[in-house]
């Protein structure tokens, strides 16, 4: 099974969403997330939100480096492991959100990927599409509370009116999918919550986050 290395790959003998074990750098490889319905199925989840069971807004570095939660639910894979993931090939991003009357939007971003850690994870991608708006920052580091890395004066993961770790620009941005869970849409402060400016703007914490990346396959 060591060909398998992304979700993508385990379309190839399973077509139903689920957790599948994937051997992206050979053994032991590890648990993922993969989605089967969107799009043609084959994404890899990163990062799902629904419910506020599992705290991200407080992770550390180390935390967000190596991942948190369940991987069937609520759960961050883990930046080393999406390094690792972009690093196969030509990559996509897909970002699904939902409101908390049921509406959704999604956004797609292709030549996605994150650096490693010498990079603080820089995340770069090239052309949006979708209809949630493009909120993602471009060419950024990864901060968290105990490392900034953003740019700004302050640092927008500690910040009250952001809180989180994420990818910011250096003035915080318009995004903030790790931001504190807040149940109802509407945050306590502009830019608190669960964050794409890009649909809902600052005042609107968002019900459903995720993040998930595809393997473009040659043909």
């Amino acid at each position: 099974m060591e060909h398998v290395k992304d979700c993508n790959d385990v379309t190839q003998t399973m077509r139903q969403s689920g957790v599948y074990h994937i051997y992206p750098g050979g053994d032991p490889g590890y648990k993922v997330y993969c989605d089967m319905d969107t799009d043609g199925g084959g994404w890899t989840v990163f990062q799902y939100r629904s419910g506020g069971l599992v705290n991200f807004h407080n992770k550390l570095w180390e935390d967000c480096k190596n991942g948190f939660g369940d991987i069937s639910a609520e759960h961050w894979l883990g930046n080393e492991r999406v390094h690792q993931l972009t690093g196969l090939g030509n990559t996509v991003l897909r970002i699904y959100l939902e409101d908390w009357v049921g509406n959704s939007r999604y956004a797609v971003f292709s030549n996605f990927s994150v650096g490693d850690e010498d990079s603080n994870y820089t995340l770069s991608y090239g052309a949006y599409s979708g209809t949630a708006g493009n909120s993602l920052a471009n060419n950024v580091q990864f901060t968290t509370d105990d490392r900034d890395n953003d740019g700004y004066i302050n640092n927008c993961a500690h910040n009250t009116t952001y809180g989180g770790p994420w990818w910011y620009r250096y003035d915080c941005g318009y995004s903030d999918l790790n931001g504190e869970y807040i149940k109802g849409g509407i945050g306590l402060n502009s830019g608190s919550g669960v964050i794409w400016n890009g649909w809902k703007e600052f005042t609107y914490s968002l019900k459903v986050s995720k993040m998930m990346i595809r393997k473009i396959l040659n043909k």
